[in-house]
Formats: structure tokens, C-alpha cells, sequence
């Protein structure tokens, strides 16, 4: 399952990030809750998103999703995740 995290920090002694959950699939609300946070391994990270006043950067699959969409639905997914510009991000080396 791949789930976004949000608020996410990088914990240097540890070699780990946190971050927290704002939303849950159903099936997940009886192990965790929306804005506990997580801890997890930067080998496990799928996909990132930094959003600098509405400056998208990386959310690549984001991206993905949002070409996938007819051209009148693009504005409305936009104002949703919040972004008003994509930056030209390249995809973060493994």
C-alpha cells in the first residue's frame, strides 16, 4: 500500500524520517489515525512532494495522475492538492 504522509522530518541520529498521517483508508483506522505520526526508513520513500506556496516539487506520481486527467478536471485537482505551479523537478536518484 503506498499511503502520503504529510509534516515530514528528518531525524539525522536515526537515519529516518517521520512524518504523519492525514488520511487512512477505512481498513487502516484500526491499527492508526489521521495525525499520528510515522517512522520510516529513507529506502522505503516511493514518492516526495514539497509545496512552497503552491510551487509543486517531485510529487511524481501526482503528475502521473494528473495527465491521466481530461483537461477540465486539471484546474479542480490542482486547487485539491494545493499546487499553481510544477516545478521541473527531476526524479530523485535510488
Amino acid at each position: 500500500v503506498y499511503l502520503w504522509l504529510g509534516n515530514a522530518c528528518y531525524h539525522e541520529d536515526e537515519d529516518r524520517f517521520s512524518a504523519q498521517f492525514f488520511e487512512l483508508p477505512a481498513e487502516f483506522d484500526k491499527w492508526h489515525y489521521v495525525g499520528e505520526r510515522l517512522l520510516v526508513e529513507p529506502e522505503r520513500i516511493f514518492d516526495w512532494m514539497v509545496n512552497d506556496q503552491g510551487r509543486l516539487h517531485g510529487g511524481f506520481t501526482l503528475r502521473v495522475t494528473r495527465s491521466r486527467l481530461a483537461e477540465d478536471k486539471r484546474d479542480e485537482y490542482d486547487s485539491h492538492i494545493g499546487a499553481t505551479t510544477y516545478e521541473d523537478d527531476s526524479a530523485p536518484k535510488s
